[in-house]
């Protein structure tokens, strides 16, 4: 899966217009966070930051995989020595500043796939304040894809289509299915093509697309 990259909706963009400018402001105020969320990134995973952006931006998968896991070892590491609601408190933190990295590396996608896991996470706590600010740069980031899909993409919304595979698709896919719905409409139903492939169905994912009254474009 390949993320969009026009210049208008590069959230790194050097000259940005105004809504990249208010999602800059929203990425600002999530870092803020970092520190009310009890989550302090150490001088050791510093040292991986630079190579981990440049390889997120690259896309090299082998790389990113490699360098992550060892960024997130050592976050976890600083978040296992907290306690009770610090300790939920710190996953959160975790999860946002791997979410800036995406950001950081201009890759919407990611960045928005790891803002849901953190509303997910913090969807049955009472932190309010993050919650609100995870709400807008969330909002921000689904506009950006939502101004791109209006112009090509007349098919169902993102969660139309993942309510529907979940009726209608093996229950082993929908843990995969939820980690969709940060994607847009197009690209959910290529992740759902794969899937489906994947699973080896008896179905064709275009047959099950024209059953349920999908198109792809």
């Amino acid at each position: 899966m390949s993320p969009r990259e026009p210049s208008e909706q590069d959230l790194s963009s050097p000259t940005p217009g105004p809504r990249e400018i208010e999602a800059a402001e929203t990425a600002a105020r999530l870092a803020e966070l970092l520190a009310t969320l009890h989550f302090k990134e150490t001088n050791e995973m510093r040292e991986f930051r630079s190579p981990l952006v440049e390889a997120m931006a690259a896309l090299n998968h082998t790389a990113i995989k490699e360098l992550l896991s060892q960024y997130q070892t050592l976050g976890k590491a600083e978040v296992n020595q907290l306690q009770g609601e610090d300790f939920a408190r710190g996953k959160i933190g975790l999860i946002i500043a791997t979410a800036l990295l995406w950001r950081e590396a201009g890759q919407a996608n990611s960045y928005a796939n790891e803002l849901y896991n953190a509303r997910l996470y913090v969807a049955n706590m009472h932190f309010d304040n993050v919650a609100d600010v995870l709400r807008v740069a969330w909002e921000e980031v689904r506009g950006i894809f939502k101004e791109s899909e209006e112009s090509t993409y007349k098919g169902p919304p993102t969660e139309e289509i993942i309510a529907g595979c979940k009726k209608e698709l093996p229950p082993e896919l929908h843990e995969e299915l939820d980690s969709l719905y940060a994607l847009p409409p197009d690209e959910v139903l290529e992740e759902v093509a794969a899937l489906m492939e994947g699973y080896e169905m008896e179905e064709t994912p275009p047959d099950f697309f024209s059953r349920m009254g999908w198109t792809e474009n």
